[in-house]
């Protein structure tokens, strides 16, 4: 039987609960043993925004996936690559491939938006000769196939995650109601909320002060040993 290795990229800044259920519903349909979360060390297409520091969306992350008992785990494959700049998802691709064997099988979730520029990804003919791309819906519109078949060039057909259920949560909505202060609390996993918190991620500038274990008071506190 051919080894299956599927793959979810995304900044994960923060990780939502949308990054969860795309990451489980495509390990079930695909039929994995699991999926790797790839939190990018420096995003290709978000020059303008200041990321989080990788290391804290890895743990943040790793944190999430901890109740699904290795269904879903956080990878460092882009975060800990000797190859610097950008986090280009070829390189990923070709650095799975070397660890796996040419037989292996592998799959690279993304979400539709994305999807929709394929075509213009570094080395975009290679990745889709790598790896069959699967995409995720984004926000509660459909599909737009047309557009997303135009993009992945050379006959290779993505496979559509038709059944994941859709909400329009994304990372940047996190951010901006940290930023405003609305509650994230049913926007993310519990103990990604504590993880915003305790960090003081995506407040105003010169407002990013860690709040620290105290603060967090007992119902938070239980969240810091998965996330150091």
């Amino acid at each position: 039987m051919r080894k299956k290795i599927a793959m979810f990229g995304s900044a994960c800044d923060p990780p939502t609960r949308d990054h969860i259920t795309v990451a489980y519903e495509a390990k079930c349909q695909l039929g994995v043993s699991r999926v790797e979360i790839v939190p990018n060390r420096t995003s290709p297409t978000h020059d303008k925004v200041i990321m989080t520091d990788p290391e804290i969306r890895f743990r943040l992350v790793r944190a999430a996936c901890i109740p699904y008992n290795g269904e879903l785990v956080a990878s460092r494959i882009e975060i800990d690559s000797p190859i610097p700049g950008p986090s280009y998802t070829l390189n990923t691709l070709l650095e799975q491939r070397r660890l796996h064997g040419k037989d292996a099988l592998l799959y690279f979730i993304t979400g539709a938006d994305a999807a929709g520029a394929l075509g213009g990804w570094k080395g975009a003919e290679d990745c889709f000769k790598l790896a069959t791309f699967v995409v995720a819906p984004r926000g509660c519109q459909p599909f737009d196939r047309a557009l997303i078949r135009e993009q992945v060039k050379g006959g290779y057909q993505p496979i559509l995650l038709d059944a994941c259920p859709r909400s329009n949560v994304s990372s940047t909505i996190v951010r901006d109601r940290v930023r405003d202060g609305l509650t994230v609390r049913n926007l993310v996993p519990d103990v990604v909320y504590w993880g915003i918190k305790y960090h003081g991620l995506y407040l105003p500038p010169g407002s990013q002060t860690p709040v620290g274990e105290e603060a967090l008071g007992e119902e938070g506190r239980w969240a810091l040993a998965f996330l150091l």
